[in-house]
């Protein structure tokens, strides 16, 4: 399993974070082409996950079987002027989010602080999504050069950000929405097969609130502004509403007017947005 101190650490090819070496494109290596889906073992993995969906190694595994390539996601932030920086830079988001002593330093209100609080919350390390990602082996096909190591580590670190911006819990229903969030930004073979079953599965009880909860999720993703070269760095001293609007992360109670999923799929509840905390709105 990885560890912060064996963490990919960019620092020392590139001169840390505030780096402004230019990006030699000619120096990307060419992607390693798609592979293909293992169906009996992703039938295997679907059925594993269903029936422990707390266990993330689990879904790194299934991501796994389900073959592809994510090479879209790498490409779509090299084509703009602030993926390219970034990836110029690679600076070290884990490492940021690892800092608890510098997070607790910033504003109450900030976008760092609820980051932190979540964490803390839920028993979380900065580093806990890359230990499942190596777990469930996904992480050996993500790697296969030091800039794409680099963009898909920082994308799976993202994911806990996400949660903190969107207010969607880590409980089934919350991945669940967030998965269903996360397409307009994700538009990868694994996000649309595991969002589709996730719909498909969903109870029908109280006239298709599940779905409609899901469907208006992606929506709110659809008309946020793209998070995948988004600067979380800078942004985690800044107040918390001041990034979610800026991003165009539309407010939960507007989504949502009528109450938010919670629990799982088989025990499950609807909550009205103003019940929950108030960094979660």
């Amino acid at each position: 399993m990885t560890s912060s101190a064996n963490l990919h650490d960019p620092k020392s090819e590139n001169g840390g974070p505030g780096s402004e070496r230019a990006l030699d494109l000619d120096a990307i290596p060419a992607p390693e082409p798609a592979r293909p889906i293992r169906w009996r073992a992703a039938w295997r993995g679907f059925r594993a996950l269903m029936a422990d969906p707390e266990r993330t190694e689990l879904a790194f595994s299934f991501f796994d079987t389900l073959g592809g390539s994510d090479e879209i996601l790498f490409q779509r932030s090299l084509a703009t002027a602030a993926g390219r920086r970034l990836l110029a830079e690679r600076s070290s988001l884990v490492h940021a989010l690892a800092d608890r002593k510098a997070l607790a330093a910033l504003p109450e209100n900030s976008f760092g602080r609820a980051y932190l609080a979540f964490a803390q919350q839920n028993g979380f390390a900065a580093d806990g999504l890359l230990e499942a990602r190596e777990e469930g082996g996904s992480s050996e096909r993500e790697g296969s050069d030091s800039y794409r190591e680099w963009f898909f580590e920082r994308l799976t670190v993202m994911h806990d950000l996400w949660h903190v911006l969107t207010g969607y819990g880590t409980d089934e229903a919350g991945e669940a929405h967030l998965l269903a969030f996360s397409l307009a930004h994700l538009p990868i073979r694994s996000i649309r097969v595991v969002s589709l079953l996730l719909f498909l599965r969903a109870p029908r009880r109280n006239r298709f609130f599940f779905h409609r909860g899901l469907l208006a999720a992606r929506r709110r993703g659809r008309r946020s502004a793209p998070l995948i070269s988004a600067r979380f760095e800078e942004l985690l001293a800044r107040p918390l509403e001041v990034v979610r609007n800026e991003l165009g992360i539309a407010p939960l109670a507007e989504t949502h007017p009528e109450g938010l999923v919670m629990g799982s799929q088989e025990h499950w509840s609807i909550r009205p947005v103003a019940a929950l905390p108030g960094t979660a709105r």
